[in-house]
């Protein structure tokens, strides 16, 4: 006969499972059907070693951030630091305010990175100063913005077509 408790093998006269203790003939009175004690046995089985595990796990972790912050810190400012002291924001927005002047901005969102122009006047430059205007585009979408972040996308401002990109990371592409 087995244990209806703990599924071993019993004799068919045993009042009491030598495997789980269970009274066999007053169920009522079974220390194994406690709710709570077998919970407490695998909590407090599992929980020393659940609690090594996460502590190491933890402890990697900040040591692992701490070495990627200290090493990746240095990096980052070298590079930003060039970026905000070479761009003169000013003359960036003096030069949009003579570009809309001139006819070649029609409208820009900075919300959106984009610019909008007049192809006819856009597509009578050369590619140098087509980079050079994307390129005072991106510094003041990114100004205006409120990012560093450099990146602009030029529409054409009546047909909605896209003419060119220019990012900081990604360069300067015409379509």
């Amino acid at each position: 006969m087995k244990c209806p408790y703990c599924a071993e093998e019993i004799q068919n006269e045993a009042k009491i499972c030598k495997h789980c203790k269970s009274n066999l003939v007053n169920p009522a009175n079974n220390p194994s059907l406690s709710v709570d004690k077998p919970k407490r046995i695998l909590h407090q089985k599992l929980g020393t070693g659940s609690c090594l595990i996460l502590f190491s796990a933890i402890f990697f972790i900040i040591i692992v951030s701490v070495a990627v912050m200290s090493l990746g810190g240095n990096e980052s400012s070298s590079v930003s630091t060039p970026q905000q002291s070479t761009v003169d924001f000013a003359k960036v927005e003096k030069a949009m305010e003579d570009l809309t002047k001139a006819g070649l901005v029609k409208k820009t969102d900075p919300s959106l990175n984009q610019v909008y122009v007049s192809k006819p006047y856009w597509d009578a430059q050369d590619i140098e100063a087509k980079e050079t205007a994307a390129k005072a585009f991106a510094y003041y979408v990114g100004y205006k913005k409120g990012t560093n972040l450099y990146w602009v996308d030029i529409y054409d401002w009546q047909s909605g077509k896209r003419l060119a990109k220019y990012s900081e990371s990604w360069g300067f592409t015409v379509y």
